[in-house]
C-alpha cells in the first residue's frame, strides 16, 4: 500500500515518474509512494517499479537505498546492509554500484578456464555474465595468447564452431551464459601450458548502451571440470 526509500549520501534527487494510482512525495530525503485505492495497490506476488531519478556525486563506491514497505496487513523494511557476519540478510536494502570511470557495469560470475597439457596450443574460458543496464561485449585480451568470441551450434548434425567478430551482446537484466556447447572464449596460441590450480589474467571489453567502453579484469581460475557456480540474484539498482 506504500514504499519508502531513504535516499543515501552521494545521490541528489531529481525526480520520481508517476506511478498511476499512486501519489508521491518527497521530503528531507525521503521519498515516499502512497496507493490512492485499494484497487491501485500492489499485489502480493507481483513485480512493480518504483522509479527514483537523481544525480550521483561521481565517487566511485556502494550506496544503499534503505525501503520500508507497508502492507494492508504487516511491513518490512528492507534495510540491512550486508556484512561478514550476516553476508545475506533476509531483507536487504536495495544498493547502486558506482564504479570507477573505464569499469564496466558488467557483473562476471562463476568464470574458469580449461587447464592444458604441454604442447597444447588452446583453451577456452567459460563465465555468466549479467549487464544490469545492457553491455555488448566487444573483444578480451590476455596476455598468455590471443583470444577471441565464439559460439558452438549444431548445423543439421554437426556441431560447428564460429566467430562473433561483432561480440556478443548482453541484454539488460539479463544473464548470458559462456558454458560448455555454446558460447565462450577461446584462447589461442598459448605461451605456455596452464596448469590446474593457477590463475589466468584476462580483460574483458565492453561498450554500453550509451557507447561508453568500460573494462572488466578477471583472474580466471584454472581447473579440470567446472567449478560449482555460485546462485545467481536479479541484479539490483
Amino acid at each position: 500500500t506504500a514504499l519508502a526509500v531513504r535516499l543515501p549520501a552521494g545521490f541528489r534527487f531529481v525526480s520520481a515518474p508517476p506511478r498511476p494510482g499512486w501519489t508521491m512525495s518527497e521530503h528531507g530525503g525521503e521519498v515516499t509512494w502512497t496507493a490512492g485505492a485499494p484497487a491501485d495497490t500492489q499485489a502480493g506476488g507481483q513485480a512493480g517499479r518504483f522509479v527514483v531519478v537523481g544525480r550521483l556525486t561521481g565517487k566511485p563506491g556502494t550506496l544503499w537505498f534503505r525501503a520500508h514497505q507497508s502492507c494492508d496487513v504487516g511491513s518490512a523494511d528492507w534495510a540491512a546492509i550486508p556484512d561478514a557476519k550476516t553476508p545475506a540478510p533476509a531483507f536487504p536494502a536495495p544498493h547502486l554500484d558506482v564504479l570507477p570511470a573505464g569499469v564496466a557495469a558488467v557483473d562476471v560470475r562463476g568464470a574458469w578456464a580449461r587447464a592444458t597439457v604441454p604442447g597444447q596450443p588452446t583453451t577456452v574460458v567459460y563465465a555468466t555474465l549479467s549487464a544490469p543496464s545492457g553491455a555488448r561485449l566487444v573483444a578480451a585480451s590476455s596476455p598468455v595468447g590471443a583470444v577471441s568470441v565464439h559460439e558452438m551450434r549444431m548445423d543439421g548434425n554437426v556441431m560447428r564452431m564460429r566467430d562473433l567478430p561483432g561480440g556478443l551482446d548482453l541484454p539488460p537484466g539479463q544473464p548470458v551464459a559462456l558454458a560448455p556447447g555454446g558460447l565462450h572464449l577461446m584462447i589461442t596460441g598459448l605461451k605456455q601450458p596452464l596448469a590446474a590450480g593457477s590463475t589466468l589474467p584476462l580483460v574483458l571489453h565492453f561498450v554500453d548502451r550509451d557507447g561508453r567502453k568500460g573494462d572488466a579484469h578477471v583472474d580466471v581460475p584454472v581447473t579440470n571440470a567446472a567449478p560449482a557456480m555460485p546462485a545467481m540474484h536479479p541484479p539490483m539498482g
